[in-house]
């Protein structure tokens, strides 16, 4: 009897450990959606602390790991994210029957590719992902996977190629209301590719059916709204509606400072849109503190080498030519062509760190 005893107590703490180790995921896993990285990267950190005594086998380790190289990625913390990336996959390969598991971290390492430039890397990874999920996944893996590839495509320019897998991925998400947060992704990536084309009306079309979608499902002043209100206004602006540009950029700064507040980088994106839309309607005063508060922001979060700050800085530049400050903006576009051309491996990083 008291052998039973002792073993229900042993099972009662083994499901309390559990329980918070669950708890901690799921609470990072809302931190992670509302776009709060910091304490979404806290929560699985300590979901982490509670494994580390645990076997390489044990499922809850390659699972937190995996999320936290996607906050990590998020963050633009890339280096961090591709360790903890290859860490989640190397755990998961070795699991039987794991092939899905391993193709889910797949997608987040061709990401991290993807976003510092590593394009046929990210196409190749992507690839097999989709394959193991095509044998194996849920058609929304498939769906996910077509739309990680939607988007390595598009950055290589592939952007027919681009288009039919985001509509396949569509497709897998017929529904507007139980498939909204994917379609949502898929209407956002679509609106890229027809920024790339320079069909802005096209790429309205497919912003308003993305934040349609995020409103829908999370509410008009979702952090999750920021991005799209952000490249709609971008959209807007190519289309000389300045105005509705600067309408809908304020916007999304103002939903991103009361979320997120005015540290985060869809802060900092939103107000660079905001600061051109202003600038577009002459009114330098309101526009140059705005581009004073977000390239330093940038700069901190992404790194003075990396190349969206390169861009804002010739946005910045662009700004301080047409106000007749022609010797600050020869400055700025230097060091700004010198960012870029880093970014493109025309030239050693060394010689951008030693320029500065």
């Amino acid at each position: 009897m008291k052998k039973l005893a002792i073993a229900f107590v042993f099972a009662l703490v083994l499901q309390a450990r559990d329980a918070t180790w669950n708890d901690l995921m799921n609470e990072g896993g809302r931190a992670f959606v509302d776009r709060r990285y910091r304490e979404a990267e806290n929560f699985y950190l300590q979901a982490l602390r509670q494994l580390e005594n645990a076997p390489d086998s044990d499922l809850r380790l390659s699972g937190a790991t995996h999320q936290l190289a996607i906050v990590y990625m998020t963050e633009c913390r890339f280096q961090e994210a591709e360790h903890a990336a290859l860490r989640a996959i190397a755990l998961r390969a070795r699991i039987p029957g794991g092939g899905s598991l391993t193709a889910a971290s797949e997608l987040v390492l061709g990401s991290i590719y993807r976003l510092t430039g590593r394009y046929s890397k990210a196409e190749r990874i992507t690839r097999d992902a989709l394959s193991i999920f095509q044998r194996e996944g849920s058609s929304e893996d498939v769906g996910v996977a077509h739309l990680s590839l939607t988007t390595v495509l598009a950055s290589e320019y592939k952007l027919s190629e681009a288009e039919d897998t985001a509509q396949q991925a569509l497709q897998i998400w017929p529904d507007d209301q139980k498939d909204r947060i994917f379609r949502s992704g898929a209407f956002h990536a679509l609106a890229e590719i027809h920024i790339s084309r320079r069909d802005y009306k096209k790429a309205a079309e497919y912003c308003d059916k993305a934040l349609a979608a995020l409103e829908a499902e999370f509410g008009p002043g979702h952090p999750r709204l920021v991005p799209v209100l952000t490249r709609r206004a971008y959209v807007e602006l190519m289309m000389k509606h300045y105005p509705e540009a600067e309408r809908v950029a304020r916007r999304g700064v103002d939903i991103s400072t009361a979320t997120l507040g005015d540290q985060h980088i869809d802060t900092a994106h939103a107000t660079i849109i905001l600061a051109k839309a202003l600038a577009a309607q002459s009114r330098a005063v309101e526009a140059e503190p705005l581009f004073q508060s977000a390239l330093p922001l940038l700069a901190r979060i992404l790194g003075s080498e990396h190349a969206v700050y390169g861009e804002a800085l010739l946005d910045y530049a662009d700004f301080l030519r047409k106000a007749h400050r022609a010797r600050e903006a020869k400055q700025i576009s230097e060091q700004a062509a010198l960012i870029l051309a880093a970014s493109r491996g025309t030239i050693d990083v060394g010689q951008l760190r030693r320029s500065s």
